[in-house]
């Protein structure tokens, strides 16, 4: 997993919630854009839950994978 990629999964368009896994084993949900901020090198992310009662500071480069749930496929004739 590269830092490109990250932000590629970060900024789509629509944004779809998704969860780090670190090299660890950690895993870290995602659940939108506003709660990380990418520091100005690239490196490092912090990334928060809406209600701000934990955060972590993660090294992007210790990141293994980001797992981007899939949606399910609509039927046709409903929205």
């Amino acid at each position: 997993m590269t830092i490109h990629e990250f932000r590629n999964v970060l900024s789509a368009v629509p944004f779809r919630p998704f969860v780090v896994h670190l090299a660890d084993g950690q895993t870290i949900p995602v659940v939108h854009p506003d709660f990380v901020l990418v520091t100005g090198q690239g490196r490092t992310a912090i990334i928060s839950k809406p209600d701000d009662d934990w955060f972590a500071i993660v090294d992007l480069l210790l990141m293994s994978h980001v797992e981007v749930p899939v949606e399910p496929a609509r039927v046709a004739g409903q929205p």
